[in-house]
């Protein structure tokens, strides 16, 4: 039955990676192409606040659910099949003639997609006993990376029917994961508990263990985010064409990805998130150390620029999928809608800081030599704090009273 779980997230996953990928992906070419200016396509970002939000209606999810259809297959099923319609009226539109519906549109989708995840989440915690959640973080990963392979097959189809082909592949594709989902056991799995009652999301911050979680995601994602807007713009000053660039970091980062991906849950699997997490994130900074001290001394080159966007990819992967599986270890199976959502929706808010920052320092500071030394610093420093979280945890749980496993 596990193996039917993670066959079934890895379908799940990969459907929501495609998604979300069509509108940073198919949707900005698409308004290029029409003629829109770079100001009005960087706001299409808007679209994907919603993966932010979520924490706002998460706790609907704990609280809500049909026991007959599946507590959270109630959700993941309706917040799939509204994908279809939304897709087919986008299909409808000039995506610059339309603008205003157009990210209507998008928003709502993103928000289906948002729902459908945070649901997914919950039910990994509910489906799968710990020891198999490493796997399930790993298939996460590399599934959102096939899924954003997958967006730019249906990006290619621009070809033949312009935008309406685009969206209406995105609508049959929704509707194939409609069907997965209705065919999908209702049975909840061990760790099912029951209806949680409703409380503000940031309640859940009284959790010590949430809070060293997200101590962890700040260090985590600093040494991650530094340097990660910066890697396009270090391809084209080292001398390499915008479509060469653009290939390395699609299918050479969907490799490095899936390969991470599969590493990183193997050593959730084998060693537990905290201490993969120390290695994930000793890899990420003597990566960066060694990308920022070859900076310094010998200048961008071409080849260290494609090493560049490698790591961003490679050691990003491994660090998320360690990342997400403390999230899961952490999170209470009554709320785990909601503890999932808050950490990674915070995950996803200080990374887009943190993004922003790297370039303000590239430009201003240090140059790219200066933002993968400050990334070094705060991946080295992760490792640890991640040891330190482990022995806290298990010093929690080893207490008297402690609810904690």
């Amino acid at each position: 039955m596990n193996r039917r779980v993670l066959a079934t997230l890895c379908a799940l996953y990969l459907l929501q990676g495609t998604s979300s990928a069509f509108f940073y992906i198919a949707l900005p070419a698409a308004l290029r192409e029409a003629g829109a200016p770079v100001s009005l396509i960087g706001t299409t970002f808007l679209a994907y606040l919603p993966f932010g939000l979520k924490p706002l209606w998460a706790p609907l999810l704990d609280r809500y659910g049909s026991t007959r259809t599946g507590r959270r297959r109630s959700w993941m099923l309706p917040a799939q099949a509204v994908l279809v319609p939304l897709f087919l009226m986008a299909a409808l539109l000039n995506p610059l003639g339309d603008f205003g519906l157009m990210m209507a549109l998008a928003f709502g989708i993103t928000t289906s997609a948002a729902t459908q995840n945070a649901a997914a989440d919950a039910w990994v915690v509910e489906r799968l006993p710990g020891d198999m959640r490493g796997w399930a973080n790993g298939a996460q990963a590399g599934s959102h990376a096939l899924g954003g392979l997958l967006a730019g097959g249906v990006a290619a189809l621009h070809g033949l029917g312009g935008w309406p082909a685009m969206a209406t592949a995105m609508a049959g594709l929704s509707a194939a994961g409609t069907l997965l989902l209705f065919l999908l056991p209702v049975d909840r799995g061990e760790n099912a508990a029951p209806p949680a009652p409703l409380i503000l999301p940031w309640h859940r911050l009284a959790d010590p263990d949430i809070r060293r979680s997200l101590g962890l995601l700040m260090l985590a994602r600093t040494g991650l985010n530094l340097p990660v807007g910066l890697v396009g713009a270090m391809g084209v000053d080292a001398g390499l064409s915008v479509g060469t660039t653009a290939l390395i970091g699609g299918v050479g980062g969907g490799a490095a990805t899936i390969l991470s991906a599969a590493l990183g849950g193997w050593l959730v699997q084998r060693f537990g998130p905290t201490r993969a997490l120390a290695v994930g994130s000793a890899v990420c900074g003597a990566s960066s150390l060694a990308i920022g001290v070859t900076l310094w001394r010998l200048g961008l080159a071409p080849a260290l620029a494609v090493a560049a966007s490698l790591h961003v990819f490679a050691a990003g992967t491994l660090v998320f999928v360690a990342l997400h599986g403390q999230f899961m270890a952490v999170a209470d199976p009554r709320r785990a809608a909601t503890d999932l959502a808050l950490l990674t929706g915070l995950e996803l808010f200080f990374g887009l800081f943190i993004a922003s920052l790297g370039g303000w320092i590239a430009g201003s500071v240090g140059g790219y030599a200066g933002v993968f030394g400050l990334a070094a610093v705060a991946s080295l420093l992760a490792v640890p704090a991640a040891l330190h979280h482990r022995q806290a945890a298990t010093a929690m749980a080893a207490s008297p009273g402690s609810g904690r496993p």
